[in-house]
C-alpha cells in the first residue's frame, strides 16, 4: 500500500498527460473531419499528378463551393489548378468559383502578375507544374498526404 502511495503523484501526472493528448487527438481528428481536410488533400495530389482536367474541373466547382472547406483549402486548390492548366484550363472560371466559394477578392487577384514575373525570371508557370507532375511520377506508390503551398 506504501508503495501505491508513493507512485501515485507520478501515475496522476501521467494519467492528466494522456488524458490531454488523447483530447488534443480527438479534436484533431474533429478538424480533420469536419473540415474534410483528407478529401481536399486527395484531390490536390490528383490535380498535381494526374491529367482527367475535366472531372478535376468538375470537383474543383464543388469543392469551392462546398461551405466546409476553409478559405486557405480552396485558395491552395485554386493555385493547383491555375499551375497545372495555365494554358488550356479555365482559370477565370474557376477564380469566379472561387469568389463566389467565399474567398476575398485580393486572394483571387493575382494570376498574370505573378505568372509575368515566374517568365521575367526564367521559370514559367508550366516548367513547375510538369516538374511536380514529373515528381508525382515517381511517387506513384507513396501515401497519400496532406500538401501544402
Amino acid at each position: 500500500m506504501q508503495r501505491f502511495m508513493d507512485r501515485y503523484p507520478a501515475f496522476r501526472s501521467q494519467s492528466h498527460n494522456v488524458s490531454k493528448h488523447v483530447a488534443l487527438m480527438g479534436e484533431l481528428a474533429r478538424l480533420v473531419d469536419v473540415c474534410q481536410l483528407m478529401d481536399v488533400s486527395a484531390f490536390e495530389q490528383e490535380l498535381a499528378c494526374t491529367d482527367s482536367h475535366g472531372e478535376q474541373l468538375k470537383e474543383m466547382v464543388e469543392k469551392l463551393s462546398n461551405p466546409n472547406i476553409k478559405t486557405p483549402d480552396k485558395v491552395r486548390m485554386g493555385l493547383l489548378y491555375a499551375l497545372r492548366y495555365e494554358n488550356t484550363g479555365n482559370v477565370n472560371m474557376v477564380k469566379g468559383h472561387m469568389s463566389n466559394g467565399g474567398v476575398t477578392n485580393d486572394k483571387v487577384r493575382g494570376g498574370r502578375g505573378a505568372e509575368e514575373r515566374s517568365r521575367s525570371d526564367g521559370i514559367s508557370m508550366e516548367s513547375i507544374a510538369t516538374q511536380k507532375a514529373q515528381d508525382c511520377a515517381h511517387a506513384k506508390d507513396a501515401p497519400i498526404s496532406m500538401m501544402t503551398l
